[in-house]
């Protein structure tokens, strides 16, 4: 989503909360401002035994939000267990837009430690475009 004037961008990601543990599910929906300047993404999970960040199996380069939404669905059965993720983004251009770390553990939300409940949310992040991409707008 964008207000045009403010040049920002935005991207909500799905995830579900289970047994204390949190599963990334996919991007909940493509935006007008995404798709105009051919956004692509790439999840990333933090290996707790050493600490670094990794790209999963066909997630190595970026990806539009279906194609990762299809990789979760087909090669991970719906989605991925991790306690940290890291999100990227990047322009048409290949450029990396925005980059974010999210610690799932510290949101965790209370109902999602009872074994008997399954909890369902999202969470999003919104970041200034560069004056490059918002011409893209500007022209797209």
């Amino acid at each position: 989503m964008i207000d045009s004037k403010q040049g920002k961008m935005s991207f909500t990601v799905d995830f579900h909360f289970q047994n204390g543990k949190a599963i990334c599910t996919g991007f909940a929906m493509e935006t007008v401002v995404s798709k105009k300047i051919n956004a692509k993404y790439r999840i990333l999970v933090k290996n707790p035994a050493d600490g670094y960040f990794y790209t999963m199996k066909g997630m190595k380069e970026p990806l539009t939000q279906e194609e990762i939404n299809s990789v979760l669905r087909e090669k991970y059965k719906g989605g991925i267990t991790a306690e940290e993720f890291a999100f990227e983004v990047f322009n048409g251009e290949g450029e990396k837009i925005f980059a974010t770390k999210f610690n799932a553990t510290d949101k965790t939300p209370a109902d999602a430690f009872n074994p008997e409940k399954m909890v369902f949310t999202n969470f999003s992040w919104s970041f200034e475009l560069s004056d490059n991409d918002k011409s893209r707008l500007a022209h797209g």
